[in-house]
């Protein structure tokens, strides 16, 4: 078990290269699943469960749509299978070792203590994480390192907006029974939303700085004259 993950572990070390990982459909598929386990149990932890499963589909498909990508244009399609199985294992990895941290920051939330340390684990994970991926998309791409960590920080920044589109403030957020209304009915008018559309009926004029006709005119129905009305 060990002699499959340690090439793994050496790419997260940075001690070898994607290309001496074998371009094999079946550990594709193996570091593919697990993927997408870590990433719904990352997930899980903000999101009810078939959700998170759904979210954790998603950054698969995303994963290996930004890397085919990237390979398609730089023609290098014959590297898809070992890049993506090396960037699919190794975030794996990574996201194991991260989801202790979350657990702390989310422990730290709930009970009101300080966040400070939990964050800045986390923000380590993701420097790390970026690292990675810039190493492996540097070999893949035959490109300088520092262009694989740009290359990895916009598959970062198109995956989180992805993610905050479809699982925070998309249709599965809002209908999910998991998520509280932001305002509940009884406070509403507390935040000044949901307000009703309808304009505010005027108060009715009671006609005072109107002058008033005598009981005669009106029955005329016209007024009087100015003489008739100076006597």
């Amino acid at each position: 078990m060990f002699a499959l993950i340690r090439p793994f572990v050496q790419l997260c070390l940075f001690q070898t290269e994607p290309q001496r990982l074998p371009a094999s459909t079946l550990l594709l598929a193996l570091a593919l699943i697990a993927h997408i386990l870590a990433e719904t149990m990352g997930f899980a932890m903000l999101l009810d469960p078939p959700t998170a499963f759904l979210a954790g589909l998603t950054g698969t498909v995303l994963l290996i749509a930004l890397t085919a990508s990237v390979l398609l244009v730089q023609r290098q399609q014959a590297r898809i299978v070992q890049t993506v199985t090396a960037l699919a294992g190794s975030i794996t990895l990574l996201d194991l070792v991260g989801l202790p941290v979350l657990s702390w920051r989310e422990a730290a939330h709930a009970s009101g203590s300080d966040q400070g340390l939990p964050i800045l684990a986390l923000l380590v994970l993701t420097a790390w994480s970026l690292g990675v991926q810039g190493h492996i998309l540097r070999h893949a791409l035959s490109v300088p390192f520092f262009i694989g960590i740009l290359v990895s920080i916009f598959f970062f920044w198109i995956t989180l907006n992805v993610m905050r589109y479809l699982f925070l403030f998309g249709a599965w957020a809002t209908a999910s029974p998991y998520v509280a209304p932001a305002h509940p009915r009884g406070l509403r008018h507390l935040h000044g939303r949901h307000r009703g559309t309808c304009p505010r009926p005027r108060p009715r004029c009671h006609g005072f700085g109107r002058a008033r006709l005598a009981a005669d005119e009106r029955a005329a129905g016209r007024p009087r004259s100015r003489g008739a009305q100076r006597l």
